[in-house]
């Protein structure tokens, strides 16, 4: 175990030999380790999204390509970045192939999201209307 100082010396935070070995060879799970269930789906195409999720795990699950590197890593980082503020229940957006809507969310973030995938021909349309 190492205690980790920051730049003034205060006490940033402290590190075990568990937390240097995931950083070598990954995740290593124990009996002690509680298991997140970030996804749920409710029917085919719609999904309910814990915001605590990887925004790379989430674009990648639901084939999102985005044109552009976020700099968050959270989805809720990601979901309050497409709104420039924090959403509030009930509100929503499309993005690519997906459309989002906020079903939990308090003063500081937005803990879950709703996420519905969108029909292919809805995206062609978009893509027809961008080339005219």
């Amino acid at each position: 175990m190492a205690i980790v100082l920051d730049e003034y010396g205060g006490t940033s935070g402290i590190i075990t030999l568990e937390d240097i070995l995931e950083e070598l060879v990954g995740d290593i799970w124990d009996e002690h380790d509680i298991v997140v269930e970030y996804y749920k789906q409710l029917d085919e195409n719609t999904f309910l999204v814990e915001c605590d999720a990887d925004l790379e795990d989430m674009f990648e699950r639901f084939d999102v390509k985005p044109d552009e590197d976020f700099e968050m890593i959270t989805v809720s980082g990601w979901v309050i970045h497409q709104f420039e503020h924090i959403p509030g229940i009930g509100e929503q957006f499309k993005y690519l192939n997906i459309e989002v809507e906020v079903t939990s969310a308090d003063a500081r973030k937005v803990n879950e999201i709703k996420v519905t995938l969108l029909p292919e021909e809805v995206e062609d349309e978009k893509e027809k209307k961008s080339k005219k």
